[in-house]
Formats: C-alpha cells, structure tokens, sequence
C-alpha cells in the first residue's frame, strides 16, 4: 500500500513540477518510481505464490526482495547527497520536497528494521543462556544426587536436618564432614555450592 502512494506522489510530482533544481534528482525519482513499480509487481508475484500455489524457487523470491531493497538504498543514498547539494533550493521546490520525505521514509524504516533485530536478538540471547543455566543446573543436579547416593546413612535419632529443620525428611546423606542432612535438602544445596552449609568443607565427588 505505501509503495502506492509513493508511486502515485512520484508521477503527480514529475508531471506537475517543471523546474526541478537539478536534472539528477529527476532522473533519481524516476528510478525510484522505477523501484516501487518493481517491489509492487513483485508482491503480486508473492500473492500469486501464496494464494494459487505456483511452484516459484523460494530462493528467486528472496533474491528478487534483497535486490528492489538494495537499490531502495542505493537510491536514497544518492538522492541525499544531490539534496544536499542544493537544500535551499529543494526546500521550495515540490521535487526536492518530495525527495526529502522518502529520504526520511527509508531512514526510518530501516533504523527500525535494525533495532527491531538487535531487540530480536537480545531476546534470543537471553533465552539461550536461561535454558542453558536450566540444562546445567539439571546436570548438575543429577551428578550431584548420583554421588550423594554414595553417602545415604541415617541421621541420629532425633537430630533435625541443619536445613529444613525438619526431623522427617526421608532419606538422609553424611557427608564426608561427617554432617548430615536429607538427601533433597543438601542436594540442593550442593548444586549451587559445592561445600558443607555447616563448615564450609569443600565436597568433592568420588
């Protein structure tokens, strides 16, 4: 729809304005008209794909995107550079005005085109890393209750858990230490800090 209306301002503007401030501006909106003529036939073929199930190479339509948005740039880029040129006078003719807007346009388009991809990016760092540390942190806690299996023994009668302060807590590890716990309580424990919540000793595994 934009890509409409910037074609229909394009030829209204080259029909009506008769003194451009450069002949290279001209010549810059008719390749840009050129362009969106371009980007719109080439979303019809994409409607035409979608919707009448043409076996059209999926590489052809990326390539025919990639090239219509890289002359879009090329184009503007140039058309700044000859607006710049003349400023003044482009700021009271309907061409250079014309040309200042759809600089403007692509400039913003694309600036949040880039920060919709470092958002986008960002966020799926962010969820890498977090299911990485749940991943770990579930190996860690495995190897962890697979060497306190080694050290199961019963607490002494009466003794609460340093943790949980819980007498009744199911099954119980002495570590090497000699402090004992339930098995989940300092297999919690453990996963995070590789030493005895009681000495600080430092638990090795075996």
């Amino acid at each position: 729809m934009s890509s409409v209306i910037k074609l229909g301002c394009i030829i209204y503007v080259l029909m009506t304005d008769n003194e451009p401030c450069t002949r290279t501006l001209y010549f810059y909106l008719l390749l840009y008209a050129t362009c969106e003529i371009y980007e719109i036939l080439f979303s019809l073929i994409i409607l035409f794909h979608r919707w009448c199930y043409a076996r059209i190479p999926q590489s052809m339509l990326q390539t025919g995107q990639i090239s219509y948005e890289c002359l879009r740039v090329i184009l503007t880029i140039a058309m700044t550079v000859d607006v710049l040129k003349d400023y003044n006078c482009n700021l009271h003719s309907m061409m250079g005005i014309l040309s200042i807007c759809l600089c403007i346009f692509v400039y913003v388009k694309y600036l949040f085109i880039i920060l919709y991809f470092i958002l986008f990016y960002l966020c799926w760092n962010r969820r890498n890393r977090v299911v990485n540390l749940q991943n770990n942190s579930r190996n860690q806690s495995d190897f962890v209750g697979s060497s306190l299996n080694e050290h199961l023994a019963p607490l002494p009668e009466g003794e609460r858990c340093p943790i949980c302060m819980e007498v009744e807590g199911g099954e119980s590890v002495v570590l090497p230490c000699g402090h004992g716990f339930h098995l989940d309580c300092i297999k919690d424990w453990l996963t995070i800090n590789r030493i005895c919540p009681m000495c600080r000793a430092p638990y090795e595994d075996e």
